[in-house]
């Protein structure tokens, strides 16, 4: 069996793992001479600026500009947008700002997006930002590994750093890398090559203390320091760091199989090249020749652009490195010779080349570091706020309290806590930004918040819950200015508060107004009422048999004047329709397949229909009645029309609320700079 390298286990990622992610790489947008304002509201003005940024928004149209659609889209949104905002001017004048529930709202609000949006710009994207830079370069590196000891009960650097810092020594006194790792390293198939990687490297592909190794060293140079991962000891050096590229090939194979040797598969291949060379074209020998089944129908295409180090662009897959090599040794439009690799010959052609496309890979690259190094980098985060906010646990108070517990329970047990004496209540159990936390406070929150059920109550249970208590407390004193350090921030907090706004006020104006008018609801069907038609009814009765024979039998005694009632409520197997003589009553063709298969049939009243399949057995109906199709009546009807009825209703309480809100804010708006900004657009 082949021996797999130690290090393509814990050194490489891999091509197939997702990257990282974060911010798109922004662009500014060039700034504009001038802002006219669209729409005025009262004292208010909208700007086009403003008008376009919630376009892109609201609609979810991030590339699309508003000015460059129909002067119809264009004018419903500016009014949709306006009174929008002329909603949120109601809910402000009268007073909701200071509503107490939209002020806890908020406030709940703004601890989860303060979270969410402190850590993206302390983590996220300083660390995605500095992957996308790597990403600019791919590198070609060598190493030597000195692998560390490890069992399920220990773990032994000892040797392994003395193997890497021999090993480091005896570089730095002039022996080559190349031999050192021939002689020392612990992985078997890049030592034997003198330590080289096979693959280019880029962000995102190797662990993050190898990687941040590899960029901050120059190429032909080795790293200055030992690289320590949780697998070993590693030594780097760069061999070389190019600008990353994307090229697009494709490629005619000729097999080497069991029909075919090497000398044969070379000649056909032989052949096909000096076809090329006298001007052939590619295309169409690809597709006449190529036995690669995938990629000759389309004239050898690979079908993406390749880079070294990120594999096929949408699925990563690497190319052998035959093919790679070659690729990147043509120029755009040259053929190379031909190339030969496990599965036969190819003539590759390398058609263009691209630049990486860096938003897309910002979204791979966040992706991967949430997944891989987030939770690690929140987590001495953290340490690192509360270091700042200089937590302080009281160890004596600690032990005190715990005097008084069952250290082998948790706080899930009855009275826990009911051998604590009141005189210690008022002890300081730790400190958190100069506030005390007294033992008083610690065991109330432990009775009320479900987050600590099941608390243990020895010394560790108690100093992790005292913890996290406190980290709350200092994240929002770290991020208590937020809006004035970041004004997107500001802006979001905005967003969501006209959010709430409009939310609350739209109750009170429409929702709670949204009850049934019959009078309205009447209008509405007697202008409708012709579209309300009720479904072909029947009323049947059923002889229900489980097998064929049976049902046949029956089936013979009613043709021969047998009562359908009589042997309904004898010999029916539908669990509760004997007493009922077999009637299942009125049914539409809608809803029942007795009835369809009776409306199938234009069976007449009083006719018996043959036996049937029917779920498990046979079934015999008898038509008793057949109910036409006939317009509705207005209670019938008022399931269908409901939802247009309340949409209406809605629409009308809406335009009243808005009519009210235009005479306290009266509007204006301006279609003569829209119409000009429209054609400037088009």
């Amino acid at each position: 069996m082949k021996r797999i390298a130690f290090f393509i286990l814990i050194f490489i990622i891999g091509f197939n793992t997702p990257i990282f992610s974060q911010k798109k790489p922004k662009t500014q947008d060039k700034a504009k001479a001038q802002d006219p304002v669209l729409a005025e509201y009262g004292k208010n003005k909208i700007t086009a600026t403003e008008f376009e940024k919630a376009f892109k928004k609201n609609m979810s149209r991030s590339n699309d500009n508003l000015f460059k659609l129909s002067k119809d889209s264009v004018y419903d949104f500016i009014n949709l947008y306006t009174n929008f905002r002329l909603k949120v001017a109601d809910a402000m004048e009268r007073g909701f700002l200071k509503d107490s529930s939209v002020m806890q709202e908020m406030e709940q609000n703004r601890k989860i997006l303060a979270e969410s949006f402190y850590y993206d710009k302390m983590l996220t994207e300083p660390n995605v930002n500095y992957s996308v830079k790597m990403r600019n370069k791919e590198y070609l590196v060598a190493i030597i590994l000195a692998n560390v000891k490890q069992n399920a009960t220990f773990i032994d650097t000892t040797d392994a750093y003395k193997k890497i810092k021999l090993a480091q020594q005896r570089i730095n006194s002039g022996d080559s890398f190349e031999q050192v790792a021939m002689e020392l390293s612990d992985d078997y198939e890049t030592g034997k090559h003198g330590g080289l990687i096979a693959n280019y490297i880029t962000a995102g592909k190797v662990q993050r203390p190898i990687e941040n190794a590899i960029f901050n060293t120059e190429q032909g140079k080795v790293y200055k320091d030992i690289v320590k991962t949780n697998y070993g000891y590693f030594l780097i050096k760069v061999l070389k760091a190019e600008d990353r590229k994307l090229v697009k090939a494709r490629h005619i194979l000729i097999n080497i199989n069991d029909n075919r040797d090497s000398v044969a598969a070379y000649k056909t291949a032989d052949s096909l090249l000096k076809l090329l060379k006298s001007g052939a074209n590619f295309d169409k020998l690809a597709k006449e020749n190529s036995e690669d089944v995938v990629t000759a129908v389309n004239g050898g295409d690979l079908g993406a652009y390749y880079s070294r180090s990120t594999g096929m662009e949408g699925t990563s897959y690497p190319l052998v490195q035959e093919f790679e090599k070659t690729i990147f040794n043509l120029k755009d439009g040259e053929i190379s010779n031909l190339v030969q690799s496990n599965y036969g010959y190819h003539i590759v052609k390398r058609d263009s080349t691209k630049l990486p496309d860096y938003n897309t890979e910002y979204d791979e690259l966040r992706k991967l570091y949430k997944r891989l190094y987030f939770k690690i980098d929140q987590d001495n985060l953290i340490d690192s706020i509360m270091k700042l906010s200089h937590y302080k646990l009281n160890d004596e108070n600690v032990y005190k309290l715990i005097s008084y517990l069952d250290t082998n329970g948790t706080n899930i047990a009855d009275a826990w806590d009911k051998n604590i004496p009141e005189n210690i209540y008022s002890y300081t159990l730790f400190e958190n930004f100069g506030k005390k936390h007294t033992i008083e406070n610690f065991l109330d929150i432990l009775h009320k918040d479900s987050k600590y059920r099941g608390t243990p109550l020895n010394y560790i249970g108690v100093a992790k819950a005292c913890e996290s208590i406190a980290e709350p407390e200092s994240f929002a004193e770290v991020t208590k200015d937020l809006e004035k350090k970041y004004p997107v921030f500001e802006t979001l907090m905005k967003e969501f508060q006209d959010g709430i706004l409009l939310f609350k006020v739209e109750a009170i104006e429409v929702w709670d107004k949204m009850k049934f008018d019959s009078t309205l609801a009447r209008a509405y069907y007697d202008s409708t009422s012709t579209k309300y038609i009720t479904e072909d009814a029947y009323d049947i009765s059923e002889i229900y048999l489980l097998d064929k024979n049976s049902a046949d039998s029956i089936y013979s005694r009613l043709k021969s004047g047998e009562d359908f009632e009589e042997i309904a409520a004898n010999e029916t197997q539908r669990s509760g329709y004997r007493e009922k003589k077999g009637h299942w009553g009125k049914v539409n063709v809608k809803t029942n397949s007795l009835a369809r298969e009776a409306k199938d049939k234009n069976a007449k009243k009083g006719q018996i229909l043959e036996p049937m399949v029917y779920e498990p057995g046979y079934s015999i109906v008898k038509v008793n009645e057949y109910y036409p199709p006939r317009k509705k009546t207005f209670e019938e009807a008022i399931p269908d029309f409901s939802p247009q009825y309340q949409e209406i209703l809605q629409q009308r309480l809406s335009q009243t609320w808005i009519n009210n809100i235009k005479k306290k804010f009266p509007v204006k708006i301006n279609y003569k700079e829209i119409d000009k900004l429209i054609n400037e657009n088009k």
